[in-house]
């Protein structure tokens, strides 16, 4: 490249400034207000939430949906429905927002980071594969910059190791791999809603799968170990509260 940056007294791309993002209208202002008038903000009580995740998911195509505070959450959340224990090993990209790991290490796990293909800075599968030991029990796909991984090889690695593969997709929303979306191909995949996401509430997440059983334990981490069908102060296992709010929902 031989012109000379704008930096450097080249010629600038833009003259003006880019846009201020998020972009928002009447309708999100409508929505808020009903929201408002309602005087149910929780999701416990209110429809946005619901109607959101089945929106989202269905788009997506993908059975089940849970919503939660944020996609850090959501994939921590995800770790925390497969049953991790201290020392266990997730293998995922180093080349991704510092959330991916953290979701590991936050349950106790070891993250390993395998190396990324020059084309595409996705997970190379081949590296995936290699970095396996016992102690391996999961692998992370990042979808880096909408950019899908090669969701074939790693579900074909992940399947002969019985592995669970959770899907990164913060930044893939409505993104696909040969015809599939992104998020729901793997046994979970994950999105967020945070303010520099081409969907964006400010914060937010929402887990994907189309496993029933993962959808119940995620249902459950995100709801202060509930589950679906049980009792109100039926807390079946050690969790937290993650739930977003009708807010959030109705943005």
């Amino acid at each position: 490249m031989s012109a000379r940056l704008a930096i450097d007294g080249g010629e600038p791309l833009r003259q003006r400034p880019f846009p201020h993002w998020p972009q928002w209208s009447e309708q999100e202002r409508k929505a808020l207000l009903t929201t408002l008038a309602s005087g149910e903000w929780w999701s416990m009580g209110g429809e946005q939430v619901d109607a959101f995740t089945r929106e989202f998911a269905a788009a997506h195509e993908a059975a089940h949906g849970v919503c939660c505070t944020n996609g850090s959450a959501a994939l921590e959340i995800c770790l925390r429905a497969i049953g991790l224990d201290w020392g266990d090993e997730v293998i995922t990209s180093s080349y991704s927002f510092v959330a991916t790991a953290n979701a590991a290490l936050l349950v106790g796990a070891i993250p390993r980071f395998a190396d990324v293909l020059p084309d595409t800075w996705n997970l190379d599968p081949c590296q995936v594969e290699a970095l396996i030991t016992p102690r391996t029990k999961a692998i992370i796909a990042v979808h880096i910059g909408g950019e899908p991984a090669d969701m074939d090889a790693l579900a074909q690695i992940a399947q002969e190791h019985d592995l669970p593969l959770i899907e990164d997709a913060a930044q893939a929303h409505g993104a696909a791999w040969r015809g599939r979306h992104v998020g729901a191909i793997g046994d979970m995949g994950t999105f967020s809603f945070q303010n520099s996401k081409n969907i964006t509430a400010g914060e937010g997440g929402i887990i994907l799968t189309n496993s029933a059983d993962w959808h119940e334990r995620c249902w459950s981490v995100v709801n202060v170990g509930r589950r679906p069908d049980g009792g109100w102060y039926e807390h079946v296992g050690l969790a937290s509260n993650y739930r977003l709010t009708e807010w959030q929902a109705a943005v």
